[in-house]
C-alpha cells in the first residue's frame, strides 16, 4: 500500500515522496502563460425578478468562457432558498478569476466547479462564497483536472453539521496562499480527496473549524484539514506553519484548541499531525458585540475572525472594562450557568499572582474562569483589563506677606484633592514634599508653590494635569509711622496703596538746585461733586477690589546707584547706565547741620528729567507710598508714585482725593500734602482728604 503524507514546512510526516504527475495534465506553468491575455469581465448580478438565478449565472459564465480564454467574474447575488447549485464547467486550458459575492441557504453545494479535457483553473482573489446549509465551494469532477487556487476572499459554511466548507475532489491541484476558509458548524474547513498522485500546498491564509458538539461529547481536538484518498493514491500536502493560521474551535465553549490535520484512508483513520500550539496563539474576544477568535502566529502577524454565527450555548460571558482606582473591586460578577453550576472568575496580575477576589489596586489583570464538567472543565479567557492610577493634586493654602518679611515655612497643613473614598493624603503621597515658594520675599508679586524634589506617589496614585497648587502673595510694605501731634499737621498718615505697579525709573546725577517756584499758568484740575467732573491727573492703584483703581502689574523695588561723577545721566530705569541729562538736588539746612554734627543723615531730594525723587541714606527710595519728610525744619507728607517720583496735584489714593502742591507757594513746599485748608472751592480735612 502506498503511503499518503502531509509535509509540514521543515517536518516530513511520512517518508514517501509524491510521484510525478500523470502525462496530459495542464500544469500551473502552462496556465500561467495565459497571464498576458486580457481577462474578459463578466458581471453575474441577476436582473430583478430572475426566477432561476443559478441558471442565469451558469449561462453568463460559460458563454464568456466559450469566447475568451480568461474571464473575470464580478457582481453580487442572493440565491433563493430552493435554488439549485451553480455548476460551472471550465474548458481545457481556460481560467476563471473570481471576484463575485454569492450567498445562499439551499441544502446543496453553493458553487460546483469541474473541467473538461486535461484541466482548467479556478482562481479566487476576492469576494465571498457563503452557504448557510452546505459546502460553499466544491470540485466535482472525479476524473477531471481542475486546479483550485485561493488567493483572497472568504469562503464560509454556516450551519451544516458535517459538510466541509471547501470540498476538493478530483485529479487537479489545490493551492492556498491567502484568504479565509471558515466552517461554523463542522470540523472540516477543507477536505482534500485527491484522485491522482498530486501535490497540494497551503502557504498562507486562515482556516477555522468550529465543531458543533454536545456538551458531553467535547473532544480535545477538532479537525481543520482532512485528506482522504484510496490506498492506491500517493498524494501530499505542503503546509507553511509560519504563514498559515490553522484554528480549531468548539462553539459550545470558548477555549484554546489544538488543531489537527487528519489522514483518512479506506480502512485507516488516524491523526497525522497535531499542529504545534507554540506556533499560533489563540484567545477568545469580542468585536462589536460578536464573538471572535484573536490569533497571533510565529511571525508576529495577528488578526481576528468574527464568529457571527457562533455563540456559547446558553452562556453569555460578561465584558470587563478598564477602571480608575477608587478603593473598590473591579472585574466580572459571578453568575449561574445553565447547568446550575457557579461560574466564578480568577484574576492574574502582572507578577503572575492569581486571586478569585476582584482586584482593587491599580494594575493590569487577566480574567479567566474554569467551567464545570458539563462543559469539559475547560477555561474561558475573557482577556485583560486595567485599573488605572487615580490622578490627584497636592494643595498648599495660599499665603500673604509683606515684602522683605520672612517666608512661610510651615506646610504641615497641605492637602491632597481627588482622593478615593476614605483614603487620606498619606495613602497617595509617600512622604511630605519639600515645598519652596520660588522667591526670597524681596520682590512684590504672586509666586506659585513648587517643590525642590519630585513628589513620591504611592502605587495607586499619579499626578493630575495640575499636580501642585498654592500661591504666595508678596505685598508692598506699609508704613506705620505716625504724624506728630501738633497743630497744623495731619493727625495720622494717609492710607497707603495696597499694590505696586510694575514700571520703575532711574535717577539722574544731580547737578543743580531746583528751580525757583513758578506761578502756575492755570488752576490745576480739582475734584468735583458727584454731578461734576472728578479730577484725573494720575489715578494711582487702589485697594484690591476697587472698580475705579485697578492694579497695572507688579513692581520689584530697585535701589538707585550712586550718582555718576562723570555727569552722565540715566533715563527710564535708575539701575541702567547710558543716556544723558541733568539733575539737581536740594538739601535742607537741617540736613547740612546733621552732617556737620555727625548725626544720622537724612535723605536727599534729587530732581531729574522726570521729576523729584527722594534718596534714602542707604540708597533706597520710596515708591507707591506716603513718606513724612523734614525739610528746613518743617515736616510734611509727600506721596511717591509707582516709579518713585514725588506726586503733585490731585491724586486719588485708596478712594480718597488728596492734593499735593504743584508749586512752592505761601510757605508750602512743592509736593507737600495740603491739609486743613481749601484748594480753590474744595475743602480739605485735617487728614488731607477732600471733604465731599
Amino acid at each position: 500500500m502506498k503511503k499518503k503524507q502531509f509535509k509540514f514546512k521543515g517536518v516530513v510526516l511520512a517518508c514517501c515522496l509524491a510521484a510525478s504527475m500523470p502525462l496530459g495534465i495542464t500544469t500551473p506553468f502552462e496556465i500561467s502563460a495565459m497571464a498576458d491575455v486580457v481577462a474578459h469581465n463578466v458581471d453575474i448580478t441577476p436582473p430583478a425578478g430572475t426566477a432561476d438565478k443559478a441558471s442565469y449565472i451558469k449561462t453568463a459564465i460559460e458563454n464568456a468562457l466559450a469566447a475568451h480564454d480568461i474571464i473575470r467574474v464580478s457582481g453580487n447575488a442572493q440565491m433563493e432558498p430552493t435554488a439549485n447549485s451553480i455548476e460551472i464547467t471550465i474548458p481545457q486550458g481556460k481560467k476563471i478569476i473570481w471576484e463575485a459575492s454569492i450567498t445562499g441557504s439551499a441544502a446543496n453545494v453553493l458553487l460546483k466547479i469541474k473541467s473538461t479535457g486535461t484541466g482548467g483553473e479556478f482562481e479566487m482573489v476576492s469576494g465571498t462564497l457563503r452557504s448557510e446549509a452546505h459546502s460553499a465551494l466544491a470540485s466535482t469532477d472525479r476524473n477531471g483536472y481542475t486546479n483550485f487556487t485561493i488567493k483572497g476572499g472568504e469562503i464560509i459554511s454556516g450551519k451544516h453539521a458535517s459538510a466541509p466548507t471547501v470540498n476538493f475532489n478530483g485529479k487537479g491541484r489545490f493551492n492556498m496562499t491567502a484568504g479565509t476558509i471558515i466552517n461554523y458548524a463542522a470540523d472540516y474547513a477543507l477536505t482534500l480527496q485527491p484522485k491522482a498522485d498530486t501535490n497540494h500546498s497551503i502557504t498562507g491564509g486562515t482556516l477555522l473549524a468550529c465543531g458543533e458538539k454536545n456538551a458531553a461529547d467535547i473532544k480535545a481536538n477538532n479537525d481543520v484539514i482532512g485528506l482522504a484518498a484510496p490506498p492506491s493514491i500517493n498524494s501530499s500536502v505542503d503546509i507553511d506553519a509560519q504563514r498559515t493560521n490553522i484554528i480549531c474551535w468548539n462553539k459550545t465553549v470558548y477555549n484554546n484548541r489544538t488543531p489537527v490535520i487528519r489522514y483518512v484512508a479506506e480502512h485507516d483513520s488516524r491523526d497525522i499531525l497535531a499542529y504545534p500550539g507554540s506556533q499560533t496563539k489563540f484567545m477568545w474576544t469580542k468585536e462589536n458585540g460578536n464573538a471572535a477568535i484573536k490569533y497571533t502566529n510565529s511571525n508576529g502577524e495577528s488578526g481576528s475572525i468574527v464568529l457571527d454565527e457562533a455563540a456559547v450555548e446558553n452562556i453569555d460571558f460578561p465584558n470587563v472594562s478598564d477602571a480608575v482606582y477608587d478603593k473598590s473591586g473591579h472585574g466580572a460578577d459571578n453568575f449561574e450557568a445553565p447547568d446550575h453550576s457557579n461560574i466564578g472568575f480568577k484574576y492574574k496580575d502582572a507578577q503572575g499572582n492569581i486571586s478569585s477576589d476582584k482586584p482593587v489596586n491599580a494594575g493590569e489583570y487577566e480574567v479567566t474562569t474554569k467551567l464545570s464538567p458539563t462543559y469539559g472543565e475547560l477555561e474561558v479567557n475573557l482577556g485583560k483589563f486595567t485599573i488605572n492610577k487615580r490622578p490627584v493634586t497636592v494643595e498648599v493654602a495660599d499665603k500673604e506677606i509683606n515684602v522683605n518679611e520672612a517666608l512661610p515655612n510651615d506646610f504641615s497643613d497641605y492637602s491632597v484633592s481627588n482622593l478615593a473614598n476614605e483614603d487620606n493624603r498619606e495613602d497617595a503621597i509617600m512622604q511630605m514634599p519639600s515645598f519652596t515658594w520660588g522667591t526670597d520675599g524681596t520682590s512684590v508679586g504672586e509666586f506659585n508653590i513648587s517643590t525642590s524634589t519630585a513628589i513620591n506617589y504611592t502605587n495607586n496614585y499619579m499626578p493630575a494635569s495640575t499636580a501642585l497648587r498654592g500661591v504666595l502673595k508678596v505685598k508692598a510694605a506699609q508704613s506705620n509711622s505716625q504724624q506728630p501731634q501738633q497743630q497744623g499737621t495731619p493727625q495720622q498718615q494717609p492710607q497707603t496703596p495696597d499694590t505696586q505697579p510694575n514700571k520703575s525709573q532711574q535717577n539722574q546725577t544731580p547737578e543743580k538746585k531746583p528751580n525757583k517756584p513758578q506761578t502756575p499758568e492755570k488752576q490745576p484740575q480739582i475734584p468735583q461733586q458727584p454731578e461734576k467732573k472728578n479730577p484725573s491727573d494720575i489715578v494711582t492703584p487702589g485697594k484690591s477690589g476697587s472698580e475705579d483703581n485697578k492694579a497695572h502689574g507688579k513692581a520689584t523695588p530697585s535701589v538707585p546707584k550712586k550718582p555718576d561723577n562723570s555727569g552722565g545721566g540715566r533715563r527710564k530705569g535708575r539701575n541702567s547706565g547710558g543716556g544723558s541729562g541733568r539733575g539737581s538736588s536740594r538739601d535742607s539746612k537741617k540736613d547740612k547741620s546733621a552732617k556737620n554734627n555727625n548725626k544720622p543723615l537724612a535723605g536727599t531730594w534729587i530732581n531729574d528729567a522726570n521729576g523729584w525723587w527722594y534718596k534714602e541714606p542707604n540708597g533706597a527710595y520710596p515708591k507707591s507710598t506716603w513718606k513724612q519728610i523734614d525739610y528746613n525744619g518743617i515736616k510734611n507728607w509727600y506721596y511717591f508714585d509707582e516709579q518713585g517720583y514725588m506726586a503733585t496735584g490731585w491724586k486719588l489714593i485708596n478712594d480718597k482725593w488728596y492734593y499735593m502742591y504743584e508749586n512752592t507757594e505761601k510757605g508750602h513746599i512743592k509736593g507737600s500734602m495740603a491739609y486743613s485748608t481749601k484748594v480753590g472751592e474744595y475743602k480739605i480735612g485735617f487728614d488731607g482728604a477732600w471733604i465731599k
